[in-house]
């Protein structure tokens, strides 16, 4: 008779043969890593950049790099996950968008793109400086 330790040791074994095995997918990559997808051979990926423009910080130029051939879906959201814009963009291999967040308060907000299961989050962070430059006059 074997004891409980070794009949749940013995079960897993079992199982663990038996269970089908599944290869994660890289669902997220941040700051410029591609999303990859593996179609027979050849690697596919979509690359992202946000970057703000130099006239007007929070005007923001998006470019994607995109050769899965898929759809994407971009999101910008709040802080608390709340979706303040959704666009469903071409499977075009090069795709170039502008977006203003001049409107927004300051806080933490995400640029989202995903297709399929496969995810790329950029943060923006929005902080209002106020300076103050003092002079001092002696007559």
């Amino acid at each position: 008779m074997f004891s409980p330790k070794k009949q749940l040791v013995t079960a897993l074994l079992i199982l663990g043969t038996t269970a089908p095995m599944f290869a994660q997918n890289p669902v997220m990559a941040y700051n410029n890593t591609p999303v990859e997808k593996t179609t027979g051979s050849a690697k596919k990926a979509v690359r992202v950049n946000v970057a703000s423009e130099a006239e007007n910080p929070l005007l923001f130029r998006v470019t994607i790099n995109n050769t899965t051939g898929e759809k994407i879906t971009m999101f910008i959201k709040d802080g608390n996950n709340n979706i303040l814009h959704r666009e469903v963009l071409d499977a075009d291999p090069q795709i170039t968008g502008r977006y203003n967040l001049q409107s927004l308060e300051d806080g933490a907000y995400y640029f989202e793109f995903r297709n399929g299961r496969n995810k790329i989050e950029k943060m923006v962070d929005i902080k209002t400086e106020v300076y103050s430059n003092r002079k001092v006059e002696i007559e």
